[in-house]
């Protein structure tokens, strides 16, 4: 993913990242606002679709006070999330994801291909 932060207070934004309600990591953001920078991190789930990934920000923070109005605020911002199939996915997903998007592979699959495919099934 691609991530971005406001620096406020003592500390860098935080980015806790859980899937299906087990925390996985915990990033410190050190790419300060408008700079993004790519977080990895790889995880096993659950061999179906139902899988939760959720992303928290455990630290926000407000200093109304600070004499330089650009540190009163922490922020996070995540630009982007990108979820990648492990290695050997199998021949029907691919199948599957040609039929729909035209394409296979996460890298390729952008806006468009995805509003092209909304627009032609719906």
């Amino acid at each position: 993913m691609k991530a971005t932060a406001s620096l406020a207070g003592d500390e860098l934004a935080k980015m806790s990242v859980a899937v299906n309600g087990k925390q996985i990591t915990v990033f410190s953001i050190d790419a300060e606002y408008p700079n993004k920078k790519e977080y990895v991190f790889t995880f096993g789930a659950k061999p179906n679709f139902s899988n939760q990934i959720t992303l928290t920000f455990p630290n926000d923070f407000w200093d109304p006070k600070n004499k330089d109005p650009k540190r009163r605020d922490r922020n996070l911002f995540v630009e982007s999330v990108e979820i990648s199939s492990p290695e050997g996915v199998t021949q029907n997903v691919i199948m599957t994801r040609m039929h729909l998007l035209g394409k296979s592979k996460t890298e390729e699959i952008g806006d468009e291909e995805a509003k092209t495919s909304y627009d032609k099934w719906l």
